[in-house]
């Protein structure tokens, strides 16, 4: 997909592709290109240079926050209704079940919104790398993350590639 050109004595440790990113792990940087049409842009972290990275899950806790509202005062809503004289109460249920469709489509919206990447960051902050996760490249992200941990803290490549 993306054109990785390495520089002198640079080893590629693991590589992760999406539909519009690719990420390359080198003995030297980390490497991330992105194609927006035909706009490219690149992020390059050295690998010294490397202050924290992992999986990282974002979710909008508003959206489950107006969900829950939404369902109790929805059930309130009946509760009271159903307490009261069966005259009135046959004609207003539609406000208590208005408020739990809306608490289910709240639920809906917070489980569509979820996600779950990568994230690299650099010592200076100003360079982020970040890639998010499909339904098919959760195990590469997985699998991107143990090489870039193994890489750094024991200088060693990936087990696909044992060392002599």
């Amino acid at each position: 997909m993306s054109q990785f050109q390495k520089l002198d004595n640079e080893l590629v440790i693991a590589s992760i592709e999406s539909n519009a990113s690719s990420i390359f792990l080198t003995n030297l940087r980390i490497f991330q290109q992105n194609t927006n049409g035909s706009h490219k842009n690149s992020n390059i972290i050295p690998v010294d240079n490397i202050d924290s990275f992992g999986l990282i899950k974002s979710e909008s806790k508003r959206l489950l926050a107006l969900a829950v509202l939404s369902a109790v005062f929805g059930i309130l809503q009946l509760i009271m209704l159903s307490s009261e004289e069966p005259e009135i109460a046959s004609q207003q249920p539609i406000i208590g079940i208005g408020l739990l469709l809306l608490a289910a489509f709240f639920l809906i919206c917070w489980q569509l919104s979820k996600k779950t990447g990568i994230a690299i960051y650099s010592l200076s902050g100003k360079t982020e790398i970040f890639l998010q996760a499909t339904g098919k490249n959760q195990k590469e992200l997985l699998d991107f993350v143990q090489s870039i941990q193994n890489w750094l803290f024991l200088k060693k490549p990936p087990s696909s590639n044992p060392a002599p």
